[in-house]
């Protein structure tokens, strides 16, 4: 007959076997000294390079140049226009849409997150956290071809009015109206990919953490059962 001591061993037993196929509670030190640090690293750079993008709408948005070009370089798609509107007035609403999907898409989103897990206490709060910020960079990995209303992909042709020689190389004028968005663009995108690169990493680390929990339990359930 079993006694009570052997009873209470056995649920002892399956408390942990439990805990260790549902997850852990506790923080590892690189998890609380390592991972939640440099992910939050990251979106507060993320959040710097959203700033850059709304601070370039506020440079460029009363030059002549950038007024002239701008719709070479949006969206048609995404950026409504009305006929006979002015190459001011494009780009007028050009620098007001992309400013406002920088802030309530980029810094806003990032700033909630931040706050919402500004004290990770443990494993579940961890993955909560690392979802959050996983979402929120994979959204921007997906859309990174019509980010911000910009498309770069593409860019006039000149063709020389005597020879009819087709020139391909990106005009000047062009690149110097787009190239600061297309840095501050790639920043943002290598970043986010950065960032869901290191949440990758921590759940293999999870997972041979728990197998390493597990293996090590089974162990010792098979050496007490022996004896």
């Amino acid at each position: 007959m079993r006694t009570f001591i052997d009873t209470m061993r056995e649920r002892r037993r399956k408390k942990k076997y439990d805990v260790i196929l549902q997850g852990r509670h506790d923080l590892t030190d690189y998890e609380k000294e390592l991972l939640i640090p440099e992910v939050k690293a990251k979106l507060e750079t993320l959040k710097i390079r959203f700033n850059e993008i709304i601070k370039l709408c506020e440079v460029h948005q009363n030059s002549r140049e950038f007024s002239q070009n701008v719709y070479r370089i949006i969206n048609p798609q995404g950026l409504p226009s009305a006929p006979g509107q002015s190459p001011e007035e494009i780009a007028k609403i050009f620098f007001s849409a992309v400013k406002a999907q920088a802030k309530k898409e980029g810094v806003d989103d990032i700033s909630t997150i931040l706050e919402q897990y500004k004290d990770v206490q443990n494993v579940n709060e961890l993955g909560k956290f690392l979802t959050q910020v996983n979402i929120f960079c994979s959204s921007l990995l997906v859309v990174k071809n019509n980010l911000f209303l910009v498309r770069f992909e593409a860019y006039p042709t000149a063709t020389h009015t005597k020879t009819g020689e087709v020139i391909n190389t990106q005009p000047v004028l062009y690149f110097v109206t787009t190239e600061s968005f297309q840095i501050a663009i790639n920043a943002i995108l290598e970043i986010a990919k950065s960032t869901v690169g290191t949440i990758d990493e921590w759940q293999k680390y999870n997972i041979k953490l728990k197998e390493g929990y597990l293996n090590l339990f089974l162990n010792r359930l098979t050496i007490s059962n022996t004896k």
